[in-house]
Order: C-alpha cells, then structure tokens, then sequence
C-alpha cells in the first residue's frame, strides 16, 4: 500500500514541477509577446502559449463581429477539421462572446445527445469529436468585447480548474495588447499620412541640375521619421 501511496505522490510532484517550469518558461516570454505590434502575430503568440501550457489540441481566436474569415487557429488549421467548430451556432461556444464568461466544458457528449449538434463543437479529420473545450473572452480595458480564445481537445476532461485560471488571466492580457496594438497602428497612420502632407511630392525642375531624392526612416519597419527635406530655387545658380 505504500509503494502505491509513494509511486502517486512522485507523479503528482512530477507534475507540479513541470506545471512550474511551463509558467516560468510563460513568466520569462510574457513581455515579448505583449509587446508585439502585429495584432495577428499577437494573437499567435499567446495561442501558442495557452497550448504549451494547456496541452490543447488546438486554439482559435474569433473576433466579436462574427467574421469567419477572422478567425485566427493556432496548433491546426481548418485543414485539420473534417468539419470545424461552428463557434458562433454550437449552444455552449457561443455563451462566451454573449455574457462574456470564462466557459469549461469536460466532455461535450455529456451536454448533448443529438449528433447533429454535437458535430457543430467540431469533428477532426481523423473522425474524433472536440469533446473538451475552454474559452475565455478578450476585452478592451473598457470591458468592450473584441473576441473569445477557444482551446479544444479530442479527450475529455482536458482541461483543469488551474488551466481556466490561466487562460483567463493571459486572456486579459491579451485585450489589452490588441487595444495597445491598434492604437499605435492608428498614431502610425496619422503620422505618415502628415508627413506625406509636409515631404514635396515632386522635385522641381531647374535647368541644369539633376536632382533626386530618397526617403527612408531609420528602423526596420519604420514608415515616419523625424526628419523632412524640399529642393527650391533661390536665385539665378543657387
């Protein structure tokens, strides 16, 4: 009986430590992955890490306004799905982006017994139903609701209570990366547009000159810079 009881608490240590090393691998990646200004990458990102951590089949983000060509997968693509999640039909999905609540179901099986709906949680390729399933919404710091992360797997019972408290919280840390992320695309706009105002948009012509001009801002990436030039004729050779 001991050797049972020591063989149950060695598993359960072993897996505390490796819980431990997945958030502190999470804690370290954490500030690049917020600080990424490409909403799309963004959002692969902290799929990717709600996966590792979760041991998830796969993650999708959909958008609030129901865009199914938005809807961003991590882990497999729609290719995988011999018939993907109808996110925004199954009864349980859609719950998420309407009260905007963290949802955990273990096994879909047990919440309905027609095949029909249980086919709109989603079937593999490989003929297996998405049986569990954890979502949690993404908001602005407003509260407004900019979309829902799903987490799915094959097997129930999946996901834990620890795994929603996670997904949750990176969750919200999501929402306010995107809103971080859209604002500084929208000031970066706004710049360039200015500056294209301020930057001659043809060189003048003056006998005897060749002239040409090119723009580039320091920075891979960068589309406004700090500095501006124009060419005019002063007088007679100058």
């Amino acid at each position: 009986m001991s050797r049972a009881v020591d063989l149950v608490s060695r598993r359960a240590i072993q897996q505390l430590e490796a819980e431990r090393d997945l958030l502190e691998g999470l804690l370290l990646r954490m500030p690049s992955l917020v600080a990424e200004l490409d909403t799309e990458r963004l959002v692969h990102g902290i799929a990717e890490a709600t996966c590792e951590f979760t041991a998830a089949r796969f993650a999708a983000f959909v958008p609030a306004d129901g865009d199914h060509q938005g809807v961003i997968f991590t882990g497999l693509g729609p290719d995988a799905f011999a018939e993907p999640p109808a996110f925004g039909q199954a009864p349980l999905l859609s719950g998420v982006q309407w009260p905007g609540e963290t949802l955990r179901i273990d096994d879909v099986s047990a919440w309905t017994r027609l095949a029909e709906t249980r086919r709109s949680y989603g079937v593999l390729a490989d003929g297996n139903p998405v049986r569990s399933w954890l979502a949690a919404p993404v908001r602005r710091r407003g509260g407004a609701l900019l979309g829902a992360l799903y987490l799915g797997h094959d097997r129930s019972h999946a996901f834990s209570i620890r795994h929603e408290r996670l997904v949750g919280g990176l969750c919200a840390q999501l929402g306010m990366a995107i809103e971080n992320a859209t604002v500084f695309a929208e000031r970066s706009r706004v710049a360039a547009a200015l500056q294209q105002t301020l930057l001659p948009p043809l060189l003048p012509t003056v006998p005897g000159v060749d002239l040409a001009a090119r723009y580039r801002p320091t920075g891979a990436g960068n589309l406004v810079g700090g500095d501006f030039y124009d060419v005019f004729e002063l007088g007679d050779e100058t």
